[in-house]
């Protein structure tokens, strides 16, 4: 589904990315896991068309998407929930909801997707009319991966999701992303709480200053002893 060849960025002389190249098959969950300032929140902007790589290549399903604008690449079905959500926090649940599938034209596909959004996050029911910025920190966060879900995403490009929340809404958050496995959404998540993603996560990549420096299954990963101590503080 997903590809990046060789991506490196710079911003001046800092390189943020060095060379990068993962992939992600269709209706997996891959993370990208690593310390604050690894280059995770770089490399899924440059994804999602926010960053123009120097060098490398991304493709989605075999089209090289790798300088298009990120409204073009919506249209090959990327959408994103960036760092720390970043809803329209005057806006209503439900007005936030529907800027998530402007592209779409067809009212009753809309309100079908409004109905999966609303079994997957049942507080957005709830809280449909609220002002999105009276939202807790955790249903802010849910209601930014609803919109995104709203637009109809191929695959779902999540940064940071867990920041700032409580051990049990990330373990809410979590599940939720989990069960997009089976809605046939393709997830590429950059996540510092290494334990809690690679417990949903199919395979993993583990990103130290800009560079990918080991890659496997979750499982593995998990089992690694460097990565225990250095991610999981075991």
């Amino acid at each position: 589904m997903l590809k990046v060849e060789n991506v490196s960025i710079s911003y001046g002389k800092i390189a943020a990315v060095k060379d990068v190249s993962i992939y992600v098959g269709k209706n997996e969950i891959v993370a990208i896991v690593g310390a604050n300032g690894a280059g995770k929140t770089t490399l899924i902007n440059t994804i999602m068309g926010f960053v123009t790589p120097q060098e490398g290549k991304i493709f989605v399903q075999d089209h090289e998407i790798t300088s298009l604008p990120p409204w073009k690449k919506a249209a090959f079905g990327l959408a994103i929930v960036p760092e720390g959500g970043r809803i329209f926090r005057d806006l209503t649940v439900k007005e936030n909801l529907f800027l998530g599938a402007y592209r779409i034209k067809d009212k009753s596909k809309i309100d079908n997707k409004m109905n999966e959004v609303f079994q997957m996050f049942p507080r957005m029911r709830e809280r449909y009319r609220q002002i999105a910025g009276t939202l807790s920190g955790g249903e802010r966060q849910m209601l930014a991966i609803a919109r995104a879900l709203m637009s109809f995403p191929q695959i779902l490009l999540i940064d940071e999701i867990s920041m700032g929340l409580m051990p049990k809404l990330v373990d809410e958050v979590m599940e939720a992303i989990h069960s997009l496995k089976s809605k046939d959404v393709t997830v590429l998540i950059a996540e510092q709480n290494t334990n809690e993603v690679l417990n949903i996560a199919d395979r993993a990549y583990v990103m130290q200053n800009g560079l990918i420096v080991m890659s496997g299954t979750a499982t593995e990963l998990k089992n690694n002893s460097k990565i225990k101590e250095s991610y999981l503080g075991i």
